[in-house]
């Protein structure tokens, strides 16, 4: 275990560390303590550290004064540049209100954890211990033998369109016997880019919905537990946005219906949306991004399909898309999502099921990646006249960024 602490108030630093080692973390030799944000981001260019623990008010550097944004910013850097190792486990921690309330929704929307340093508290002190053992309790898994025995598992909403586009890219994929279980499930082992002997297992839930999609990505989980949990199929897109047929890449993905109904002053009945974000893996999302910018492929994917094509160029974009129970038609349905997410791009009803349901599995745990086609506008104006289009470019590209993806997958 690999732990770097930034931070440079000596005296609360030393609180930090006596609070790993209560946790489990064997001595101090684990931790590596860094009081600059320059420091911190040299020694994240030569290790990989499982927990980042950081100080949201550091100096840039040994010769700069405290800067009340200096952890923000370091994050920033962190996560826009090659240049650095992200850590697995971020968490932020900060006795100053203002910069606790001004950093909550950069952190939750990260999947990241904040918290309030004050010693007349034990909140803080849970917190770093739940990511201490999620650590141990990976690293024991790892050492005990426990590892992945799929490359990819991907989940369909339904059979056709979405998982007959998967299976004629791969129509060699044989049938699992498995009478005990209700799911049918194709798997092989294939070729994804010039990534050979990959273990790939498909399946597509008996319904549409969050539910149905949860549950079976929870059994895919631990039945194969695979590396990458894929989702492929169609969504809808918000208009001026995209275009029918676009790309979207999940990322975050919420429960659109997750929060509390009440009543106004005038005792009308009003919806207060309180929803819990899930991000798409930084190095999926980088590799999406690649392919999402690469005009030359998207003409040739689009070109590619035999059926009925859009009259707009193929696009691809790696944006916020919300999930749902209901199919929508209503006009005007985006416009008051954008009210509550104004970057909102698309609507699905699954995938934030998926990524839920991945998020809680036990260890080793798979990364998501949800890619889907605009088939619809959710409106009045709603047809099923691109679905196939939709299916097809989504499992294609889908398969691309696996193809393009700097981290290993498969036997080469």
């Amino acid at each position: 275990m690999k732990i770097l602490l930034v931070d440079d108030d000596v005296r609360k630093a030393k609180d930090v560390t006596n609070a790993l080692l209560a946790s489990g973390v064997p001595d101090e030799s684990f931790i590596e303590h860094a009081t600059n944000a320059a420091d911190a981001l040299r020694s994240m260019e030569q290790q990989r550290y499982d927990l980042l623990i950081l100080d949201l008010a550091i100096p840039k550097s040994k010769a700069d004064e405290i800067d009340v944004d200096g952890g923000k910013k370091l994050l920033r850097r962190l996560t826009t540049s090659d240049r650095y190792l992200q850590p697995e486990h971020i968490v932020g921690l900060t006795s100053v209100d203002d910069a606790y309330n001004a950093s909550i929704a950069e952190f939750d929307g990260a999947l990241w954890t904040i918290a309030r340093f004050d010693t007349n508290s034990s909140e803080w002190i849970a917190q770093l211990a739940s990511r201490v053992k999620h650590i141990q309790a990976k690293q024991s898994a790892r050492a005990s033998g426990i590892e992945y025995d799929y490359d990819i598992a991907i989940i369909c909403a339904l059979e056709r369109p979405e998982l007959k586009a998967v299976l004629d890219q791969y129509p060699g994929l044989k049938e699992l016997e498995d009478p005990s279980d209700p799911t049918r499930y194709r798997h092989g082992r294939v070729t994804i880019g010039d990534r050979k002997d990959c273990r790939l297992v498909v399946c597509s839930a008996p319904r549409m919905g969050m539910a149905h999609a949860s549950a079976l990505t929870g059994k895919l989980c631990v039945k194969f537990r695979p590396k990458i949990v894929m989702m492929t199929g169609i969504c809808a897109g918000r208009v001026g946005e995209v275009n029918l047929g676009d790309i979207i890449i999940a990322n975050p993905s919420w429960d659109y219906g997750s929060g509390k109904f009440s009543n106004d002053k005038k005792d009308s009945t009003i919806f207060e949306p309180d929803p819990h974000q899930m991000t798409l893996d930084p190095m999926l999302r980088k590799s999406a991004e690649r392919v999402a910018e690469d005009g030359k492929y998207l003409d040739e994917l689009r070109r590619s399909f035999s059926g009925a094509v859009p009259d707009t160029a193929l696009r691809a974009k790696v944006s916020p898309m919300a999930s749902g129970a209901a199919v929508r038609t209503d006009d005007g349905f985006f416009a008051t999502m954008a009210k509550h997410h104004r970057k909102i791009v698309a609507i699905d009803m699954e995938t934030y099921g998926v990524f839920a349901a991945a998020s809680e599995m036990p260890e080793p745990k798979p990364k998501v990646l949800v890619v889907k086609g605009v088939s619809d506008f959710a409106n009045s104006n709603k047809d099923d006249r691109y679905q196939d289009y939709a299916a097809f470019v989504s499992a294609r590209f889908a398969f691309e960024v696996l193809a393009r993806l700097d981290q290993k997958i498969g036997s080469s």
